[in-house]
């Protein structure tokens, strides 16, 4: 292993055990004075009373195990030298053990990661690949060496390039069990392990710093329950998706493109076209019920619009930095002009004033509460973004709390990622027009990159559901309308039928669905959840146990009867 690693795992391991494990008292240093006044007469609660001297004491067998573990050949003789050590100790003693071990092997683990990282770091450095478990990892330029060795050419993989559309979905996982908050810790452990690759330029004081917040995150790891104790619900699974895109996707996004920019310039080609959309999100998390009846029709409304909420307000924050960004005057574009007056309209007032102060409609401003200055277009067209994106975190988080539907009436809420493209993009190309291209390349071309990626909602919501329970809500209205039981037709006689019916302009779902039993009616319901999304925020209707055409013609019927304008892909599986 790399010398790095094999560091980071003494480090850790030591940082780990003077954290939860009470070491001999140094006789120069008074425990006691450190405590609070008063706090040796305070009781400890029964289920806490290994903390001495600030620390949480660590049973001496548990570390005593770990030590004569540490201190054997691994071979086989030490399973059965561990077998005798085992046999002989105490059930409490073995239960401390156990979480011991697990907690180093963690630990471990988390220094494994950040040689993950440094080892990419390194492959872009070098431009070459880098030899990693598992096989070998290639950067951009060596791939595009590559193609240019076998005669393509420098324009027609940069055409390639601006062509693809890559889908990543976040598939759901009810059983997982580790928790948000270990995962969080874990993060800022591997964050820390890299800040210490820069001791060579730190102080003593820094490192000691920076080692200290390593062990302060370990204590409190060891001092968290590891795992849920309860199954998580499916909200809280979209909510662990959440996590994944904000803290990983959000940021690699935008760096994977800059990297395919550089690595096409290298070549003679353009960059990646502010206007491709390469990469895309996809998530089951909260539209996956097949064999999960928890996952309602309620359930995927309220997960979708929590996603709009959130991608909402993490758009206010780029706009945010954007305002500071931007704030040169000009000179713009006619067509940037020509929206800017548009804009204003009804603000204008005496040249050299402010427009777009802080108003009650668009909740309280942090920055820039009296507005900004009329010869500030970008910050114009920015504070507008603004204004429509906190209209649309409001109307998320009202429909979230009341489990409903959102109300979008209100024209400021954004329902689709055209209308927050079309002022972004329209900055960007002004910026360019007029030679401003390193101000237009940097955090306005990230984030319309991102919106691109993420869209209104983070992810596109796909929808999963069992063949059967499409044939049950088909045949509930069937029966109802009295033309027959629809799960008991032939294959041609159920394909006539939904011919028919999709070429039909007349309903077919009755409004009040009283009439259909609960499974029934629960996927009715969510058809009719579906209509009430953005079509951009959805992504593929999954049918899982198809077995003939008319599972897929059941789902498209379902679709249009129940009123999503714009048919979701379907996809059967």
């Amino acid at each position: 292993m790399p010398t790095n690693f094999t560091d980071d795992v003494a480090t850790l391991r030591e940082l780990f055990l003077q954290s939860v494990h009470k070491l001999p008292e140094d006789p120069g240093v008074d425990i006691a004075s450190r405590a609070p006044k008063g706090v040796e007469e305070a009781p400890l609660d029964e289920a806490h009373t290994d903390l001495l001297g600030g620390t949480p004491e660590l049973a001496s067998a548990a570390k005593e195990l770990l030590d004569f573990v540490e201190s054997k050949k691994a071979d086989a003789s030490l399973i059965q030298s561990l077998e005798t050590v085992v046999k002989k100790m105490e059930p409490e003693d073995l239960l401390a053990s156990a979480r011991l071990f697990a907690e180093v092997i963690n630990q471990a683990n988390l220094a494994l990661a950040a040689q993950s990282v440094r080892t990419w770091k390194a492959c872009l450095r070098q431009d070459q690949s880098a030899q990693m478990e598992g096989g070998a990892m290639q950067t951009f330029r060596k791939c595009f060496d590559m193609l240019l060795s076998k005669g393509v050419t420098g324009e027609a993989i940069g055409k390639a390039v601006a062509a693809q559309e890559v889908e990543l979905v976040l598939t759901a996982h009810p059983t997982e069990a580790q928790r948000r908050t270990i995962v969080r810790k874990h993060q800022r452990i591997v964050q820390y392990l890299g800040e210490l690759d820069k001791k060579d330029t730190l102080t003593p004081g820094e490192i000691t710093d920076i080692k200290g917040l390593i062990g302060q995150e370990q204590l409190s790891c060891w001092r968290t329950s590891s795992v849920r104790r309860a199954k998580p619900s499916p909200e809280g699974e979209a909510r662990n998706g959440m996590l994944v895109v904000e803290e990983t996707l959000w940021d690699a996004v935008p760096l994977h493109y800059r990297r395919l920019d550089r690595a096409l310039a290298r070549i003679g080609q353009p960059p990646v076209p502010y206007d491709a959309s390469i990469i895309k999100i996809a998530s089951w998390m909260g539209g996956d019920r097949d064999g999960n009846p928890n996952v309602t029709s309620k359930v995927t409304m309220k997960v979708m619009t929590l996603m709009r909420c959130r991608a909402a307000q993490l758009y206010k924050e780029e706009v945010d930095k954007l305002l500071f960004e931007l704030s040169h005057t000009g000179p713009i574009t006619k067509e940037m002009r020509a929206y800017v007056n548009e804009l204003v309209g009804a603000e204008a007032v005496a040249k050299g004033s402010k427009v777009f102060a802080q108003h009650a409609d668009y909740g309280v401003h942090w920055n820039f509460q009296s507005g900004v200055p009329d010869d500030e277009p970008y910050r114009i067209v920015l504070i507008a973004i603004r204004r429509r994106l906190y209209k649309t975190i409001r109307a998320m988080e009202n429909g979230y709390m009341n489990d409903e539907a959102p109300d979008e009436v209100d024209p400021d809420v954004f329902r689709s990622s055209t209308c927050l493209l079309e002022p972004l993009e329209l900055m960007y190309r002004s910026l360019i027009a007029v030679g401003d291209s390193k101000l237009a390349d940097g955090t306005l071309l990230d984030l319309i990159r991102r919106v691109r990626s993420f869209g209104i909602s983070l992810t596109r919501l796909d929808i999963r559901q069992e063949s059967d329970r499409h044939t049950e809500a088909i045949d509930a209205v069937t029966t109802f309308l009295g033309l027959g039981s629809y799960a008991e037709w032939d294959e041609e006689k159920k394909l006539a039928f939904l011919e028919a019916e999709l070429a039909s302009k007349r309903p077919l779902i009755p409004a009040d669905l009283s009439f259909a039993p609960p499974p029934a009616k629960e996927v009715l319901e969510t058809f009719a959840v579906l209509a009430k999304i953005p079509h951009e925020a959805l992504g593929a209707h999954c049918i899982s146990m198809s077995r003939a055409a008319s599972d897929v013609l059941a789902v498209r019927l379902l679709l249009e009867k129940s009123g999503v304008k714009t048919p979701m892909r379907i996809a059967p599986l």
